[in-house]
């Protein structure tokens, strides 16, 4: 059987969501707190944390889809309704990518840039 390098650490999808969900927190509170001239070189640095939060997101629900999926065909019916709100979750999460992640954490956009 393949271990991995952090098998007993406590590390899980869920953990390195809230990692990274409060490595941006901090980030957009800094971003906040800084000078105009600075907020825009400051603004990339979000934008790829929230990129982090995003597919660390995705991993986790692609994660709980693959633990959820029913070994034998009796176990379908429970878990069919569990498979597809994760689905719909995931589709959603794609859809509205690192802007939607933005938005949800308030970050507000200083540049006219895009990545």
């Amino acid at each position: 059987m393949a271990q991995w390098q952090g098998q007993f650490t406590g590390n899980s999808h869920a953990t390195k969501v809230q990692d990274h969900e409060q490595l941006l927190k901090h980030a957009i509170e800094v971003i906040e707190g800084t000078s105009d001239d600075r907020k825009y070189a400051k603004e990339r640095s979000a934008r790829k944390l929230a990129a982090k939060v995003l597919n660390s997101r995705l991993k986790m629900i692609r994660a709980q889809i693959y633990n959820t999926e029913p070994v034998s065909s009796e176990d379908w019916g429970d878990k069919r309704v569990q498979i597809e709100h994760l689905k719909e979750r995931e589709t959603l999460l794609e859809r509205e990518g690192v802007e939607g992640i933005l938005r949800e954490f308030g970050f507000f956009e200083y540049s006219n840039t895009e990545s």
